[in-house]
């Protein structure tokens, strides 16, 4: 006896939540359509469409990243320090003397 009322209150239950999903799926505010278009990237380039560059405009960004990193990389090669003079020696000597200057807990610079 219980059975069948429990399958007649679910089944009336679940068409109750049926229409309420309809319902509000109905009153979805007019700004989701836009919002949904543009997700699904209608109205922004493709990757391809932006890659190519106006050939009409002398001047594009691209060539100004490369004219500076151009002159960037002058610039450094003209300040190269060359080569270390440093001897093995020297080097484990400055090494002996910060290490010695941390274990005392100064700081080494």
């Amino acid at each position: 006896m219980k059975l069948p009322a429990l399958l007649v209150l679910s089944s009336l239950a679940s068409g109750c939540a049926t229409t309420a999903v309809t319902d509000s799926v109905e009153a979805v505010p007019d700004w989701f359509a836009q919002r949904s278009e543009e997700l699904a990237g209608e109205g922004y380039p493709t990757f391809d469409q932006a890659q190519v560059l106006d050939e009409d405009v002398e001047e594009t960004p691209w060539r100004k990243v490369e004219a500076k990193l151009t002159r960037e990389e002058k610039r450094m090669e003209r300040e190269a320090p060359g080569p270390v003079d440093v001897t093995e020696e020297e080097m484990r000597a400055w090494v002996a003397k910060h290490q010695a200057l941390v274990a005392k807990g100064e700081e080494p610079y």
